[in-house]
């Protein structure tokens, strides 16, 4: 799929990457490559139904999910941005809107909800309206929180 970003930005996403095929000739020259973040929470219930009975995580528990969506590019010239943030910020409100005080495991794709699998399901759903989301980060407390990127494709 072959779309535009801007007067002199062309987009090749192909299996959920995207590639850059134009860029200003500055971008080229200096290699620089932007990232705009936007930060959401939720709040859900979960149990992991892979670890033994005896795990913690395999009862009923809760957490603040605290998730980072990224966005990496050039900048569109004329505007100077990678993306609005309000682009970014409207799909985090999606994906919060579905996941908030909601019992994961009941969620299509999420009947084992580890925080691995939970960033991947919201890639699938953000990937296609963001086509240069290059991470998610899923915080399940202050201290511990996965990281997911598409792996590069040859």
């Amino acid at each position: 799929e072959l779309r535009t970003a801007g007067p002199s930005h062309l987009l090749h996403r192909r299996r959920g990457r995207v590639y850059v095929l134009m860029a200003t000739p500055g971008e080229r020259d200096r290699g620089e490559v932007w990232t705009v973040d936007v930060d959401f929470e939720f709040q859900a219930a979960r149990r992991l139904t892979a670890v033994p009975p005896e795990h913690p995580c395999a009862r009923l528990h809760g957490h603040t999910f605290r998730c980072t969506l990224s966005v990496s590019g050039g900048l569109v010239p004329g505007l100077d941005w990678v993306v609005d943030f309000a682009d970014v910020e409207r799909v985090a409100e999606g994906l919060r809107g579905v996941l908030e005080h909601r019992y994961l495991n009941e969620i299509e794709g999420l009947e084992n909800p580890t925080s691995e699998v939970l960033a991947r399901w919201m890639w699938d759903r953000a990937i296609p309206t963001l086509p240069g989301l290059t991470c998610i980060v899923v915080g399940e407390s202050t201290r511990t929180r996965c990281s997911y990127r598409a792996a590069p494709t040859q």
